[in-house]
C-alpha cells in the first residue's frame, strides 16, 4: 500500500456524495479511502445536549454533520409540523399595540406579471418569540403606485415609518415610498438567507404566524437545494412565495432587534463584545469563549443558553478528545507510511 497524499473532507452532500461513496467505499483498488462514520463514533466524547442544541437549530444539516447520512440535493424547507405549530388559529391579523417595535418587509412587484405585491408587519415580544401582526397581498393586475400607496395605509396602521425589501426595481421603489414620507431601505439579506434565518426560529417555536392559507400554501412548498458553497431556498416551478417572502422578511427582522444579545460589537476597537438588552448595553458572557470559538453562532447561542461555564466545560473536552484523535491518526499515518516505505 503506497500513500501519496492524504485529503480529508467531511460532509459530502447529495449526489456528489453517493456516487463517491459507490465508486470508492470498500474499493481496494481505489486510491481513494472514503470512510462513512458519525460525529459520535469518530468523537465519542461530543455530549448529547450540545448534539440535540445542533438537531434543533437545522435538523437537516445535523443528518449530514452529526450522522453522516446523504442528504438530497432538493428538499422541502420547513416540516409541515413545525408550522402548523406556530400557528394561531383563526387569527388573520393582530392590532396595533402602542410603544410596540414593528417591523415591515415588502416584496415590490410590476403589476404586469404573475406575481402579487405583498408586505408584512411583525413585532417581537418579551419572550423573543417574532409575531406576525399583519399582510396586505395585491393581486395583479395592479398600478405599482397605487400597490405602495395600499402598503404604506398599512404601515401608517402601525406607526411604520420604514419599509425593507428586496432590490427589485430599488430607484423607482424608493421613490415611490418617499413620495407616501415612508423610507424603503433594501435588505443586506437575499431570500435565501431570509428563509435560512428562519429556519430555527420555526423548528424552535420562537415564531407566531397568522392563520393564512396562501402564507402557510407557499411556506410549505419552499425547496431547500443543497450545495457545497451555499444553500439556496426557492419555490417549486410554477408556484410562488410573494408572500412567505414577505412574512419571512419581516418576522426576521423582528426576531433580530430583539436578539441584539447575539450580535457582536467592537467597541472603539477594544476588541470587547458587549450585547444589548433593553436599550442599556451589557458585557456579553461569551467575550470569556476562545477566540476560535468566539464568534462561531452555534457556540454562542450555546453559551448564552446553557451558560459560558458549561460552554468552557464542552469547549475543553473536545479539544481533549481532538488531541487523542489526532495522536492517533499520526500514529496510525506514521504506521502505514513506514509500512510502504
Amino acid at each position: 500500500m503506497r500513500v501519496n497524499s492524504i485529503f480529508i473532507r467531511n460532509c459530502l452532500v447529495g449526489r456528489q456524495g453517493n456516487e463517491l461513496h459507490k465508486q470508492h467505499f470498500g474499493n481496494a483498488d481505489s486510491d481513494l479511502l472514503f470512510w462513512q462514520s458519525a460525529s459520535t463514533a469518530l468523537h465519542p466524547l461530543l455530549s448529547e445536549k450540545f448534539l440535540q442544541h445542533l438537531r434543533d437549530v437545522d435538523s437537516d444539516s445535523a443528518l449530514a454533520e452529526i450522522d453522516a447520512e446523504f442528504l438530497q440535493n432538493v428538499q422541502t424547507l420547513f416540516e409541515a409540523a413545525a408550522l402548523d405549530a406556530c400557528v394561531d388559529s383563526g387569527v388573520i391579523a393582530r392590532p396595533y399595540v402602542p410603544g410596540m417595535a414593528y417591523r415591515a418587509f415588502a416584496d415590490a412587484a410590476s403589476g404586469t406579471g404573475k406575481d402579487a405585491f405583498t408586505a408584512a408587519i411583525a413585532h417581537a415580544d418579551k419572550h423573543d418569540v417574532a409575531v406576525l401582526d399583519a399582510l396586505v397581498t395585491i393581486r395583479p393586475p395592479f398600478s405599482p403606485e397605487s400597490a405602495i400607496r395600499q402598503v404604506c395605509t398599512l404601515l401608517r396602521e402601525y406607526h411604520v415609518t420604514e419599509v425593507s425589501g428586496d432590490r427589485y426595481a430599488p430607484g423607482f421603489v424608493t421613490e415611490a415610498f418617499q413620495r407616501q414620507r415612508i423610507t424603503y431601505k433594501p435588505s443586506e439579506r437575499d431570500r435565501s438567507t431570509i428563509y435560512l434565518d428562519l429556519l430555527p426560529r420555526v423548528n424552535a417555536g420562537q415564531v407566531r404566524l397568522l392563520d393564512n392559507p396562501d402564507l402557510l400554501r407557499e411556506l410549505r412548498g419552499l425547496e431547500r437545494h443543497r450545495a457545497s458553497t451555499k444553500d439556496r431556498v426557492d419555490h417549486r416551478r410554477g408556484a410562488h412565495d410573494d408572500v412567505a417572502n414577505a412574512a419571512a422578511g419581516s418576522l426576521v427582522m423582528a426576531g433580530a432587534v430583539r436578539s441584539r444579545s447575539m450580535q457582536v460589537v467592537d467597541v472603539l476597537g477594544s476588541g470587547r463584545v458587549i450585547r444589548t438588552v433593553g436599550g442599556r448595553k451589557q458585557p456579553d458572557i461569551t467575550e470569556d469563549l476562545p477566540d476560535e470559538i468566539r464568534f462561531d453562532p452555534s457556540w454562542r447561542h450555546y453559551a448564552m443558553k446553557e451558560g459560558i461555564t458549561a460552554a468552557l466545560a464542552r469547549y475543553n473536552e473536545q479539544r481533549a478528545g481532538t488531541f487523542k484523535e489526532e495522536s492517533k491518526v499520526n500514529e496510525m499515518t506514521t504506521r502505514v507510511v513506514g509500512e510502504a516505505n
